[in-house]
């Protein structure tokens, strides 16, 4: 099953109804927690921009599935620009009461337009270099400090610059941020979210193949 593109540019109009986002949270000099809020477009609890901001903004690092997601208080959006390779992700959050799920009642004192910025230990994350068709690994050290990111940012038809199932083995605290499918060099690597009475986990398995790596 192929990933669908991701688009170049905002989406036009409404955009197709998102139902869930996920927030990934770092404090300080190391990690502390990921922060996934995974709820329906009309939740019990809403997750808003006071919400986020209460969490410790400084530390805020938004991985957004694109596209547009209605919150209480405003919308948030993710997109593209750039060619491959050196392509860049951009996110904002633009605070409009009327956005929100089932008309929710706003923040008090929200303004009625205001983007989003943070800035995280990886810099401005709002214009946080992502190459699109490629892939990421992020690395957690056992002794709780957070490490700068292993990431693994090749073409995916590229000879000479790989990942490949040893190189992800290299540390018992591993953990894979990924999305749909990858093939690599010998085999593929696919996720999927689980639902779970208290939760949901993103799984994710390395199969081994070189018929379908690199594919």
């Amino acid at each position: 099953m192929e990933t669908a593109p991701i688009p170049e540019t905002p989406p036009a109009g409404p955009g197709p109804a998102v139902q869930e986002h996920q927030v990934a949270w770092f404090v300080g000099n190391g990690i502390e927690f990921d922060l996934e809020c995974r709820h329906p477009a009309d939740p019990a609890v809403p997750c808003d921009r006071e919400l986020l901001i209460s969490l410790g903004g400084d530390g805020l690092m938004e991985t957004h599935l694109g596209g547009k997601v209605p919150l209480r208080d405003g919308l948030l959006q993710s997109w593209w620009t750039g060619e491959p390779g050196a392509a860049q992700l951009w996110w904002d959050y633009k605070t409009s009461p009327d956005s929100g799920p089932a008309a929710l009642p706003p923040v008090p004192d929200a303004p009625s337009s205001a983007p989003l910025r943070h800035t995280g230990l990886f810099g401005d994350i709002a214009a946080d270099r992502r190459p699109r068709h490629l892939h990421e690994v992020r690395l957690f050290i056992e002794d709780g400090w957070f490490a700068p990111e292993l990431t693994c940012l090749h073409p995916q038809d590229a000879d000479d610059a790989f990942c490949d199932k040893d190189t992800l083995q290299g540390d018992s605290m591993l953990q894979y941020s990924h999305r749909g499918r990858t093939g690599l060099r010998d085999g593929t690597i696919e996720s999927w979210w689980e639902s779970y009475p208290d939760g949901s986990d993103l799984v994710w398995k390395y199969v081994d193949d070189p018929t379908q790596g690199q594919a």
